[in-house]
């Protein structure tokens, strides 16, 4: 059977497949013809695109759903800049970080602030451990990424074998000497290199507060 060009544009006389080989390109698709059930199933499509050819643009906010991946598929795509620096790469994307770092406080100093360095990153959470040696005072305490923590603070001078939560200010830290006698600090500013804390005091606190804090990035 002949293959005829009508008047109207349209070709007669080709059989379902006729098309010689290399005969249909780029121009000859419309764009979007070849539908999603034209492509058989788990046929794996692939293609040369440019360089930058696919744009933020043209992928629309999650098009991509969980149920159209399959099981333990792995999804690779340029991160836009600035999303995930060399820096972070280098160093392990959203790894855990840690430091330790000690220092002291004189109580009798009262009031005030005191900026602790030496992290080497800026930390997002604080455990710390404190004592007075010698003096039968400790506690154990927490801050977090919002600022919010509390104590495990040592009350025996107070009352024997005593042991609370939520003592006096609900410090990360805090020194119980009597019932109207305390010294405590909270964290004020999470800092490029440790943190800053604001001591309160409530009577007439003295000693050496011995602190160790584990910074948490």
């Amino acid at each position: 059977m002949s293959i005829v060009i009508n008047g109207s544009g349209t070709v007669t006389g080709l059989a379902v497949g006729g098309l010689p080989d290399g005969t249909v390109d780029a121009g000859t698709l419309a764009s979007n013809a070849v539908t999603e059930a034209k492509i058989a199933s788990n046929a794996v499509v692939t293609a040369k695109l440019n360089d930058d050819a696919v744009t933020n643009a043209k992928v629309a906010a999650n098009a991509i759903a969980e149920a159209q991946l399959a099981a333990n598929a792995v999804v690779t795509g340029k991160i836009e800049d600035s999303t995930i620096t060399a820096g972070d790469l280098a160093s392990g994307v959203g790894a855990l970080s840690s430091q330790y770092v000690s220092f002291t406080r004189n109580a009798a100093s009262g009031a005030g602030t005191q900026a602790v360095s030496g992290v080497g990153f800026q930390p997002t959470a604080v455990l710390f451990l404190a004592s007075i040696g010698g003096a039968g005072m400790a506690s154990v305490g927490f801050e977090d990424s919002g600022r919010e923590g509390d104590s495990l603070a040592d009350r025996h001078l107070i009352s024997a074998d005593n042991f609370d939560v939520e003592v006096w200010n609900g410090d990360p830290i805090n020194m119980v000497y009597a019932s109207t006698v305390n010294y405590g600090a909270s964290i004020s500013s999470y800092d490029s290199d440790g943190f800053t804390l604001t001591w309160s005091t409530r009577g007439s606190p003295s000693g050496t507060v011995k602190l160790r804090a584990l910074c948490l990035k």
